[in-house]
């Protein structure tokens, strides 16, 4: 009986130490997108319908988010983080300030003991047609 208690008092004890969690994030929610010419079917900055000075992407009232312009081997893509907080954003992609995409992500949060992390659940471009590539995750949006 006293070799059981002691297994039984082992076990106990294992399951009620706390083991420190440690530092881990997925950082902020993110996703990108390529725009394409509808008729060519050509990323618009590698063709030279427009350039990175030519491009501005804002929220409404300045909500914050943050956005980058990546350009390798005549690959142009735009990395947007729209919010590190659980929510509807809408970032709007201005080319020239003639063309103006508007794009509303929905971000919820994961919780666990040790971790809180934050996820894109839901991209929608709005009045354009645009796909998700299931290889790279990238929205290619046709104008």
């Amino acid at each position: 009986m006293k070799k059981n208690s002691f297994l039984f008092a082992f076990i106990l004890l294992l399951y009620s130490c706390e083991k420190p969690c440690g530092e881990a994030s997925t950082g902020p929610p993110n996703f990108r997108v390529e725009i394409i010419d509808a008729s060519t079917n050509e990323n618009v900055f590698t063709n030279g319908t427009y350039t990175q000075a030519q491009l501005q992407v804002t929220t409404p009232n300045s909500t914050s988010f943050n956005y980058s312009f990546f350009s390798e081997n005549n690959y142009n893509v735009i990395g947007i983080s729209p919010a590190w907080t659980e929510g509807t954003f809408t970032t709007f992609i201005k080319l020239n300030n003639t063309v103006i995409i508007p794009i509303q992500t929905k971000v919820y949060k994961s919780s666990t003991k040790c971790f809180e992390n934050y996820f894109i659940e839901k991209v929608e471009v709005i009045g354009f047609t645009y796909t998700q590539d299931a290889q790279t995750g990238v929205y290619k949006i046709k104008i």
